[in-house]
């Protein structure tokens, strides 16, 4: 299904006037599917009720920074699981969260 991580530049602070200006954020197109957490991986890290996996294509590397829109919907991204059989990572298992 299309998704999109929407990533956050931070702005500049002026220490003057006490505020933080210019940041922006953009929407980088991707690929990926919404799963459930399997209960292997539940008991292997913390997991909280509305969890969910999501599997990416390896066109863009997530950052943990970024959220994860799914259907317009955000999701904190919490932990990001790169699949690469080889040096070159092909997917990206993200734990995600509402």
């Amino acid at each position: 299904m299309p998704m999109a991580l929407r990533r956050v530049t931070a702005g500049t602070y002026d220490p003057v006037l006490g505020v933080t200006t210019g940041g922006a954020s953009s929407d980088i197109p991707c690929l990926g599917i919404l799963t459930r957490i399997t209960d292997d991986y539940a008991k292997s890290f913390a997991v909280e009720a509305n969890d969910r996996m999501a599997v990416l294509d390896g066109a863009v590397t997530p950052m943990l920074t970024d959220l994860l829109l799914i259907s317009g919907v955000p999701w904190a991204i919490v932990r990001i699981e790169p699949v690469e059989p080889t040096t070159t990572p092909l997917a990206y298992r993200l734990q995600v969260r509402s």
